[in-house]
């Protein structure tokens, strides 16, 4: 439960960023909006496919929005601030850690069994011949 807490400890800057989106520059305003607007076209046309690669679209302003936000938060609260910083950091170590434990006990990705678990998508030629050829 605590891990889910610090998780959601993380959106405190994007929320604050979003308060005064107004103030943002004009193309970080832009690329914001166009990429909301394809994540969730996507999610809504292709369904619940891989909520990475429809947020991806928002990568680009993501850091920029996030320093922002943790300007405004540490105008407000300083040791608020600190833990926001704190829980990305522990998210990160998570994530690392994770990740070798995975590579240690042999695991591998194979892209061919996770598109024909998904049959929405197995279907289209492309998508299968490049993952399973």
């Amino acid at each position: 439960m605590a891990i889910n807490l610090i998780a959601f400890a993380i959106l405190l800057p994007i929320f604050f960023v979003l308060k005064r989106f107004n103030s943002l520059d004009s193309t970080v305003k832009y690329q914001f909006i166009l990429g909301l607007f394809i994540a969730v076209g996507l999610l809504f046309l292709k369904g619940d496919i891989d909520f990475f690669r429809h947020t991806a679209y928002l990568l680009p302003v993501m850091p920029y929005m996030v320093g922002q936000g943790l300007k405004e938060l540490r105008s407000k609260n300083k040791y608020l601030c600190n833990f926001v910083i704190f829980s990305f950091l522990i998210q990160f170590v998570l994530y690392l850690l994770r990740t070798i434990r995975l590579f240690q006990s042999g695991y591998s990705f194979d892209a061919c069994d996770y598109l024909i678990d998904r049959p929405t998508i197995s279907s289209i030629p492309y998508f299968y011949e490049t993952a399973c050829q």
